[in-house]
């Protein structure tokens, strides 16, 4: 599986980096308050598996990987392993800056823990999409939880109020232990139970 990774990196490393350079810029352009926004990293994860297969031939590549000596389970689980480790750096490479520079301004554990699990629970429901119903409503999937992110953002804030602030003020009604446990079931389940049924989709498919 470090071979089908690998493979991923290699093919869209060029792509990550102009990616990420220009939301990071964008970012920075937009902080408020000398802070680098949260929604970034969330935008750049939420629309990740959608770059990373926008032109990735699902029949040709099932062909290829599928003559080789590798289990179909194994393939299905190097795109969810990539994508959260890259997901993972993303959310680093924003948040850090706002821990290590004095001048700006560090979000809470609650804001980045609401943030990340937004994020894992869209890769879930992108690659389930992708796998299971086909690449066509994969793409109509991923472009909905886009929009469906942004109408929860502001869907009770003012115009005044930064894109996050719905989260934030959602998140500042309970501790950080009354979030994990529940939050980090929610991404297990959700990982778990979209990784099976894609897995079994996929293995079952005639390339």
């Amino acid at each position: 599986m470090k071979a089908l990774i690998h493979k991923e990196f290699i093919l869209n490393s060029k792509k990550n980096l102009l990616i990420f350079m220009a939301i990071f810029f964008v970012g920075c352009v937009l902080s408020d308050s000398f802070q680098i926004p949260i929604i970034c990293p969330v935008v750049l994860t939420v629309w990740y598996p959608l770059i990373m297969n926008e032109k990735e031939n699902f029949k040709k590549s099932g062909m290829l990987l599928n003559s080789l000596p590798i289990e179909a389970e194994k393939i299905v689980l190097a795109k969810y392993v990539y994508t959260i480790l890259m997901g993972t750096l993303f959310f680093i490479s924003f948040i850090l800056p706002n821990y290590l520079l004095p001048e700006f301004k560090a979000y809470s554990p609650n804001e980045v823990l609401i943030a990340f699990t937004y994020s894992i629970g869209s890769i879930s429901f992108s690659y389930f999409a992708y796998y299971v119903i086909g690449k066509f409503f994969y793409q109509i999937c991923s472009l909905m939880s886009f929009y469906f992110f942004f109408f929860l953002a502001k869907s009770e804030g003012t115009l005044n109020e930064p894109l996050f602030a719905p989260f934030t003020n959602f998140s500042n009604q309970f501790s950080f232990q009354e979030l994990l446990m529940p939050l980090s079931v929610y991404i297990i389940l959700s990982l778990s139970l979209s990784y099976i049924l894609a897995a079994r989709s996929y293995s079952k498919k005639d390339f």
